[in-house]
């Protein structure tokens, strides 16, 4: 009986090693990961993903961060060289995992060699999947905040070509910016929910399904 006490002390102190064995071997870092950044601010957040800024003394950057695991991705930059450069990022969206965003760009490094016309300053709207940590960009400009996106990833804003006339326009991901509708529209009423985007058109309120 003495004997066997003794075993099953041994045995005990060796699953009793190896237990601390293995949390000592855990990475602080994995175990201590989340969403709550040093030196940052809340742009967007859900459930799922909080959207923020880190300002830095030559700008800010722009992250998106996974709340489940605390694994960020980079977004954008903002900074301005007081030159010739200036990158700047705003009308930040956040529907599930997808953020949409956009980013202005001013180049006027060419100064006197610059063409004549030419236009300093490039507008993108901004992409993002932080589950998938992928990213994408359009060439477009949203007049004021007509700006959203879905939960799939597709985003949606209005244009204005012409005095009195306002476009509503859609980019699927792996798809052409489309024209959706076009008219006398309340840029300011365009709305989205899950999947399906939604505007007033001569007061009467239309939707479309972006998947």
């Amino acid at each position: 009986m003495k004997r066997s006490w003794m075993g099953s002390t041994l045995v005990l102190a060796v699953i009793a090693v190896i237990a601390v064995a293995a949390v000592a071997a855990t990475p602080a870092s994995a175990a201590k990961r989340t969403c709550k950044a040093k030196h940052s601010s809340t742009i967007a957040q859900n459930r799922s993903v909080r959207v923020y800024e880190v300002a830095k003394d030559d700008g800010s950057t722009l992250y998106g961060c996974r709340k489940s695991n605390g694994r960020k991705y980079k977004l954008d930059t903002a900074s301005d060289d007081g030159f010739t450069e200036s990158d700047t990022y705003d009308r930040v969206r956040l529907n599930g995992t997808q953020v949409a965003w956009v980013s202005t760009l001013t180049d006027q490094s060419c100064k006197a060699d610059c063409p004549p016309g030419f236009d300093p300053t490039t507008v993108r709207i901004g992409v993002a999947d932080v589950k998938a940590r992928t990213s994408r960009s359009v060439p477009a400009e949203p007049v004021g905040d007509a700006l959203v996106v879905t939960t799939t990833g597709a985003v949606a804003w209005a244009a204005g070509p012409g005095a009195g006339v306002t476009e509503i326009h859609a980019s699927i991901r792996g798809a052409e910016d489309q024209v959706v509708d076009t008219g006398a529209i309340d840029a300011a009423s365009l709305g989205v929910e899950l999947t399906i985007i939604s505007w007033t058109r001569d007061g009467v309120e239309r939707f479309a399904r972006l998947r």
